[in-house]
């Protein structure tokens, strides 16, 4: 009985998992043992002359996107333009994978990529395609195993490429083994946006984005939040233990309640959505029924 009662105190223990006098018990982890998904981003930035009426708004909304998958994603970040002839000459930044969840300078550094490709001259044709199938195929690097790939092009009209959004998708799984997804802000019909600034048809980005299962954000709403989420929505936490059930279940973070979670039917998985806020270092804490 005694060794009984040991090792049952040991399998405990080794879960971080204590009981409380209230019929509780009480799972502790760290924030780095939540699992974030991989994503590798990039910003395609069309820098042509109409968009000047743009970018300015949109520099701060494309870093809050990043600022909200620091707490959901470990993201790698690169930025180019819709210009080939940038693309052709190696005017992108971050395709070595420089920038990303775990730099601490990070949203300086994507501040600085912003000011800086949005300040090169950009031709008048757009090349969404072209451009970054020529930029990765010299920077192979970019992509990461396992890593989800997302494509975020920011533009005002719609594509000029030489390539066929059909061909785009089947030569880019073959080449790369990826799949994209493109979110693509533009100006939807609702949007309160400068005048003559879009082509009432973009029919090609259209097409790539339901090709792709992506979607469309409006270049003068406030897209951050809702562009984020289409990325990714939530970490996971493998508990060790198999929780009696989903009910009577509450979340922690730093001592805050965490009101948005689900548990997987298994009763071994946490999936906690919409963080705001997780760090390395931070504590979470389930506490559950017994």
């Amino acid at each position: 009985m005694f060794k009984k009662m040991v090792f049952l105190f040991t399998l405990i223990m080794s879960f971080n998992l204590l009981a409380t006098d209230k019929g509780e018990a009480v799972l502790t982890f760290d924030g780095h043992e939540a699992k974030k998904e991989k994503v590798d981003i990039l910003f395609v930035l069309d820098n042509s002359g109409s968009m000047h009426n743009h970018k300015e708004v949109i520099k701060p909304k494309i870093l809050n996107i990043l600022k909200t998958l620091d707490a959901r994603a470990n993201w790698r970040a690169g930025f180019m333009t819709s210009d080939f002839y940038d693309a052709r000459h190696g005017k992108y930044i971050g395709l070595e994978g420089r920038i990303n969840s775990k730099l601490e300078n990070r949203h300086l550094e994507v501040l600085s990529a912003l000011n800086t490709l949005w300040h090169l001259s950009g031709g008048a044709e757009e090349q969404l395609l072209d451009s970054t199938y020529h930029a990765l195929t010299k920077e192979r690097g970019f992509f990461r195993e396992d890593a989800q790939f997302v494509m975020v092009y920011v533009t005002d009209e719609d594509d000029q490429s030489a390539l066929l959004v059909e061909d785009y998708i089947s030569i880019f799984n073959s080449n790369f083994n990826r799949k994209p997804s493109l979110r693509l802000i533009a100006k939807k019909e609702n949007d309160t946006c400068p005048a003559g600034t879009w082509l009432d048809e973009p029919e090609k980005l259209m097409k790539l984005v339901q090709k792709t299962q992506g979607r469309l954000f409006g270049i003068c709403s406030d897209f951050s939040d809702d562009l984020a989420t289409s990325i990714a929505s939530s970490v996971k936490i493998d508990l060790g233990v198999t929780l009696p059930s989903k009910y009577g279940v509450k979340i922690f973070i730093n001592e805050k309640e965490v009101k948005t979670f689900s548990i997987n039917d298994d009763l071994k998985t946490l999936f906690i959505h919409n963080l705001k806020e997780l760090t390395d270092t931070s504590k979470i804490k389930v506490i559950f029924n017994i």
